[in-house]
């Protein structure tokens, strides 16, 4: 029988969720008045635009009735970025810590604050701009689990790019697939990095990948920005003194993450967006071995998301349970 941690009184006290019973009070609400109660979800972020009144949900699942839809917030427009990092730096958080580090090795870690992650993203959001990328252009990020990976994701949400994470141990043809699938303009990844004792020379994998885009399936990456990762990790196994021996440079297409966002500015504008514009793209294969791809609205993950991940783990909390909790957002 597992043991049972009860939470402090403390925790009981800020809990979200006194009960399960006022979770399905809530539940029992969000399907029988499900505007009024994403609504009240929706007050918590900052808007440009606030939805149409009566329009905050519409859907169809009859196929009788025409098209199967769901569209979340007609008419409301924001920017992700602003309720992620923007308003934490202009409440007074910018020196808290927005993300902690742990690489491969157990001497490798960091972390970085909110204020520097809004600079940071906009430095590369600028960086995306001043190379053509703009809204509704696709950006195919295929990095290792390092910060850059997500102050790329962020800069693509900054200025109303679709970003498309693509797992950075997949072989180069599945990465030519989901880059020529997508219309990527852009390649971002990182030089190489370590899995366990394992080299991944990440650099000749998108190398094969963009070539084999080119010249199969006729799509052209047009840059690919790399993290230079190696050298500031130490080193998990037998690796060249020199580590720019491992892969080749392509002058023209390739370039260094820390020189193009060098000289860019903390600034950046965020692109409004509205409700339904398309965050990312994620591919996937069901067992037939077909690609599937998802694409994730810009409000339908950061409204349903928050609210999901408060109750879940206030419950846990409340219920003196601990579980492990995978969410996923798509496009509904």
């Amino acid at each position: 029988m597992s043991r049972v941690y009860h939470p402090s009184s403390h925790v009981v006290e800020k809990s979200r969720l006194s009960s399960f019973n006022k979770y399905k009070e809530m539940h029992k609400k969000s399907l029988e008045q499900p505007e009024e109660f994403w609504s009240e979800i929706a007050k918590d972020f900052y808007w440009m635009t606030p939805h149409e009144p009566g329009k905050f949900l519409s859907y169809n699942f009859d196929i009788n009735k025409g098209d199967i839809f769901v569209k979340w917030m007609e008419g409301a427009k924001t920017n992700i970025t602003i309720n992620i990092l923007d308003r934490k730096v202009r409440d007074g958080f910018g020196d808290r810590i927005a993300y902690y580090w742990e690489g491969n090795h157990p001497e490798d870690y960091s972390r970085i604050t909110y204020k520097k992650l809004l600079e940071q993203v906009c430095k590369f959001a600028n960086m995306l701009r001043s190379h053509g990328v703009g809204k509704g252009d696709r950006v195919s990020i295929y990095m290792p689990m390092i910060l850059e990976t997500a102050v790329c994701m962020l800069a693509c949400a900054r200025i109303g790019a679709i970003h498309s994470v693509v797992f950075a141990g997949f072989s180069s043809d599945s990465l030519a697939e989901r880059m020529s699938d997508c219309k990527a303009k852009i390649l971002v990844t990182a030089d190489g990095a370590w899995r366990g004792e394992k080299l991944l020379i990440l650099k000749n994998t998108c190398d094969e990948a963009m070539e084999k885009a080119r010249t199969k399936l006729n799509h052209t990456v047009e840059k690919c920005i790399v993290v230079a990762h190696l050298d500031r990790v130490t080193p998990c196994g037998p690796i060249s003194d020199d580590v720019r021996t491992l892969y080749k440079w392509n002058d023209g297409v390739d370039l260094w993450w820390h020189e193009v966002i060098k000289d860019q500015s903390i600034i950046c504008a965020p692109e409004c967006m509205d409700a339904e514009d398309p965050l990312f793209m994620l591919y996937t294969r069901i067992f037939t071995g077909v690609r599937l791809m998802l694409a994730g609205s810009r409000v339908t993950p950061t409204s349903c998301m928050r609210r999901l991940q408060i109750v879940l783990l206030q419950l846990c909390l409340k219920e003196h349970r601990f579980t492990q909790i995978m969410t996923a957002t798509g496009k509904w």
